[in-house]
């Protein structure tokens, strides 16, 4: 069989992969929260890949399973990214061989046929299982990727985007000229205006929209998130310990509200209004 032709070679690139999963998603305006409804691969384990910590996620096997599955629904070609995976890595897409080694013929040393034989017989085995061992023991061996199984999935405790009220409309194949080129990620992402509430210590929030009806109210504990939902540019929130809110936007930072166990109310999650204070963020003072 002729050798697979590398689908990669000539493409250099100093981003990562979980760099390149993350462009992709900001790009398409999805949260992690949606990436983890359409893949069933939780924000665990996501976030893990992202900031390309794989040794958070359950296994090997499994960790080219959610990179695949994240990659799809991106609309990345997966083969691709895997292979991007394995160069960076600095491993081999195949193992070398093992020749089994046959034993040494002693002039001096006899045995019986039968027990020669055996002795043959047992060494060429031992040396099969060897080599068995050794190939699976490659962690980016081509091999069938499984799905990711049920029993791995966790229900986030954080409050997920509403749910969309429109028909459900039969997807159908992305043609391969639509598809997101990996070259396309490496130009910044669009801002998308998304705001993101991150709890670095426990705090109270109380989030209401314009008709004064509360829409999320509880305490969020150190390093839960909640997503404002992008476009809805109407909602107040009322927080019971300011040094404990860290607000960020696309990515960046805010500084924080105020001091550790100060209350703030009625303050307005707009993103271009939260934006005219975009500065350094500073630790809050105690």
């Amino acid at each position: 069989m002729p050798p697979k032709p590398d689908l990669l070679k000539g493409f250099k690139t100093d981003l990562t992969v979980g760099d390149i999963l993350r462009r992709a998603r900001l790009k398409k305006g999805f949260s992690l929260q949606d990436i983890e409804a359409a893949t069933r691969v939780t924000v665990q384990h996501l976030t893990a890949i992202e900031e390309n910590r794989l040794e958070l996620l359950p296994g090997r096997i499994y960790a080219l399973g959610f990179i695949k599955a994240y990659a799809e629904h991106v609309d990345l070609d997966s083969r691709k990214l895997l292979e991007l995976l394995k160069r960076q890595a600095g491993e081999k897409i195949a193992p070398k061989n093992i020749t089994p080694v046959a034993p040494p013929i002693l002039e001096d040393f006899s045995l019986p046929t039968g027990k020669m034989f055996a002795l043959v017989f047992v060494l060429f085995i031992g040396a099969f299982i060897f080599k068995s061992h050794y190939e699976s023991q490659s962690y980016l061996m081509e091999e069938q990727i499984p799905a990711v199984p049920k029993d791995l999935i966790v229900q986030t405790t954080l409050l997920s985007k509403p749910e969309k009220t429109e028909p459900k409309v039969e997807q159908k194949p992305v043609p391969n000229s639509t598809a997101t080129s990996l070259s396309e990620l490496l130009a910044p992402p669009a801002p998308t205006n998304q705001v993101v509430l991150k709890a670095i210590d426990n705090v109270w929030l109380e989030i209401r929209d314009s008709g004064k009806k509360t829409i999320f109210s509880r305490v969020l504990a150190v390093g839960e998130e909640y997503w404002i939902p992008v476009g809805q540019n109407d909602l107040t929130m009322t927080l019971g310990n300011a040094g404990g809110l860290q607000i960020s936007i696309d990515g960046q930072a805010l500084p924080f509200l105020g001091k550790t166990g100060q209350v703030i109310r009625k303050l307005s999650l707009n993103a271009e209004k939260l934006k005219q204070n975009l500065k350094t963020p500073s630790k809050p003072a105690m």
